[in-house]
């Protein structure tokens, strides 16, 4: 998606966009299908910010360093232009393979941040999300503009590949994002403003018969429409080996972990609907 206003332009590219339609300002455009056959490089040589969001570091490098690429149309930039884009990836990765991809971007004088969220698909539709922010203060300030037309909280965790640390920790003890460098008061400032505050209860609860106060969870559409099995999988096996990285020991995450594999498992009847399905799975499985 492509939007601009008369004196800035912005792209999103990965994940399906169309949650954040209804949120964007007036003066965005819906540019889903305008142009389906572009690449990274050709959208994002005509944009001041751009924003990803992929499911693997192995996308994120295809998007930012592949043929085709952002970095082909940033090394094609004038210094002004240079000067004036910034690159958000609000995937959830490795941390060093952000850093690394960040690096290479940073190389050409872009400036690029990490700002994985927190809030899922109810989240994205209703504007309510939690951005969690890495990178310079300066890139940040910059990022809080486009970021808050998302998001009702965006916050600033420290240096390139911190606001990943924060989405690691989000679902774990205090004491894994201290060992990823976080501070105690500022991860607690996150978790309370995100899925830590009993967000599965509140907001996406898993239970089909519970009524929540805001809108319908995944529950109450037969777990369609939500954060997919696979992709809450993937965020526990990188949750756990950061873990393991710090030496921080997280036995309910890698319980959690096993639990949810054989659901992320292609063919499972699991693997795309909302990780909320866990329970429909667990109830099954007691008969």
């Amino acid at each position: 998606m492509s939007t601009s206003t008369p004196t800035s332009t912005f792209t999103y590219l990965g994940l399906s966009s169309r949650p954040f339609f209804g949120i964007f300002p007036s003066w965005c455009v819906d540019a889903h299908d305008v142009l389906p056959d572009t690449g990274p490089q050709e959208v994002a040589s005509l944009s001041s910010t751009v924003i990803s969001m992929v499911p693997t570091s192995k996308h994120v490098k295809e998007v930012y360093l592949g043929p085709k690429g952002v970095l082909e149309a940033l090394k094609g930039l004038s210094s002004s232009d240079v000067s004036e884009t910034l690159c958000i990836d609000e995937s959830t990765i490795e941390q060093s393979e952000s850093r690394n991809i960040s690096q290479e971007i940073k190389a050409v004088g872009v400036e690029m941040i990490d700002a994985p969220v927190s809030g899922g698909a109810v989240g994205a539709r209703d504007g309510t999300l939690t951005m969690m922010v890495g990178g310079s203060r300066e890139a940040f300030l910059r990022s809080v503009p486009v970021l808050q037309l998302m998001g009702k909280s965006v916050l600033h965790c420290g240096d390139l590949g911190a606001g990943l640390a924060a989405k690691l920790a989000n679902n774990e003890v205090m004491l894994l994002g201290k060992r990823l460098g976080l501070q105690p008061q500022q991860l607690a400032e996150i978790i309370n403003s995100s899925t830590g505050r009993c967000w599965a209860s509140e907001v996406n609860n898993p239970v089909p018969e519970v009524s929540v106060n805001i809108s319908p969870p995944p529950s109450h559409r037969e777990y369609r429409g939500g954060f997919a099995t696979k992709l809450a999988h993937k965020d526990l096996v990188l949750a756990v080996a950061a873990a393991r990285e710090a030496g921080s020991p997280v036995p309910m995450g890698e319980f959690t972990e096993a639990l949810y594999r054989p659901l992320a498992q292609p063919g499972s009847g699991y693997e795309n609907s909302d990780f909320g399905s866990l329970y429909k799975w667990l109830e099954k499985s007691i008969g």
